[in-house]
C-alpha cells in the first residue's frame, strides 16, 4: 500500500496513460482506493512533510558527466512524446566524461515536484549495471528498476491536470563498485547503494505540464 493519499491520487491521475503500457496502474490505483476506504487519520501533508531525503549522493559529487539528449532541451519541456499524453517512449540519451576506474553507471529519472512510496522524488525510470564503456542506454542492457509506478519499465512524466510544471531530472551516475543490487530493486535501495558508490554525475533538467497548468 502507499505510503500516503497524496500517492493514491497521483497514481490514479495516470489513468490516461495508454492502455498497453498502463492498464496495470490503473487497476492498482482502484484496488489502492478500496484498501484506503477505511482508513482513518493523518493528512497526507503530514505523512510527507517529515520525511527529508531529496538526493541520492552528497551535493559536493563532481558533475564531470556530460549528460544530453538530441530531443530534450536543458530547462525546457518534454515532448509529448515522452510523456504519458504520447506513446510514451524513453527519450535517447547520451554522455561522455565518465571517470577513469568506473565500475558501473546508473540512470535515474525523478520528478523533483513529488515525492514516492520512498520519501524522495518520485522515480519515472531506473537503470544500473550499465557498462561504464556505454555512451548511452543500451538495448537490453544494464538491470531494471522498480519505479514509484510499481513497474520495470519507463514511465514518462504524467503530473496531475493543472499542477504547475514539475521538474524532472535525468541523473546518471559512475559508480566506483557494482551495486550488486537484483533486477526490480526498489527506488530507496538503490538510492542508497548508489550514495554508498557515486563518484561523479551528469544531470539534464525538464519540464511538463498539462491541461495548461
Amino acid at each position: 500500500m502507499r505510503g500516503s493519499r497524496f500517492a493514491i491520487a497521483y497514481e490514479l491521475s495516470l489513468m490516461g496513460r495508454t492502455v498497453s503500457n498502463r492498464g496495470a496502474v490503473w487497476a492498482a490505483g482502484v484496488g489502492l482506493v478500496l484498501a484506503c476506504a477505511g482508513c482513518g487519520g493523518g493528512s497526507s501533508g503530514e505523512s510527507h512533510a517529515t520525511t527529508t531525503p531529496t538526493t541520492v549522493a552528497p551535493a559536493s559529487l563532481p558533475t564531470s558527466i556530460r549528460l544530453t539528449s538530441p530531443v530534450l532541451a536543458e530547462g525546457r519541456p518534454v515532448p509529448s512524446r515522452f510523456t504519458c499524453d504520447g506513446p510514451d517512449d524513453p527519450p535517447p540519451l547520451r554522455w561522455s566524461g565518465v571517470p577513469a576506474g568506473t565500475a558501473e553507471l546508473a540512470l535515474l529519472l525523478e520528478d523533483r515536484s513529488s515525492r514516492g512510496d520512498s520519501g524522495g522524488p518520485f522515480v519515472h525510470w531506473s537503470v544500473f549495471g550499465i557498462p561504464p564503456s556505454a555512451t548511452q542506454v543500451p538495448s537490453g542492457g544494464g538491470k531494471p528498476g522498480t519505479n514509484d509506478f510499481h513497474q520495470l519499465t519507463y514511465g514518462g512524466p504524467c503530473p496531475p491536470d493543472n499542477d504547475p510544471a514539475h521538474r524532472y531530472v535525468f541523473t546518471l551516475y559512475a559508480l566506483r563498485a557494482p551495486l550488486g543490487l537484483p533486477d526490480g530493486a526498489p527506488p530507496g535501495d538503490l538510492r542508497a547503494a548508489i550514495g554508498r558508490s557515486a563518484s561523479a554525475q551528469g544531470q539534464l533538467t525538464v519540464t511538463y505540464t498539462r491541461g495548461g497548468g
